[in-house]
């Protein structure tokens, strides 16, 4: 199931909730190559949580700015992390 953009180009927090408690998914996965936006990863975070699902931040992309200190980094938010268990 994707999600999509609003009109301002950010992330349709509202649409992805509402999808997430229809469809249940197991896993949401954030990422994208050409996000302009800071992501948000408390959002997913939460929404995941509610649902009981794993949220994965995916930062292939920006993984450079995140090590640059220029972009949050999803480490205490990401249920998914190498070597770890679901907190």
């Amino acid at each position: 199931m994707h999600y999509f953009l609003d009109q301002n180009g950010e992330v349709d927090w509202e649409q992805l909730y509402r999808l997430a408690r229809e469809h249940k998914p197991k896993l949401i996965w954030s990422g994208g190559t050409g996000y302009t936006r800071i992501f948000q990863w408390e959002k997913y975070a939460r929404i995941a949580d509610e649902i009981g699902a794993y949220f994965v931040a995916d930062i292939s992309h920006i993984g450079g700015l995140v090590a640059g200190g220029v972009h949050p980094s999803p480490v205490p938010f990401a249920h998914v992390r190498k070597g770890e268990e679901k907190r």
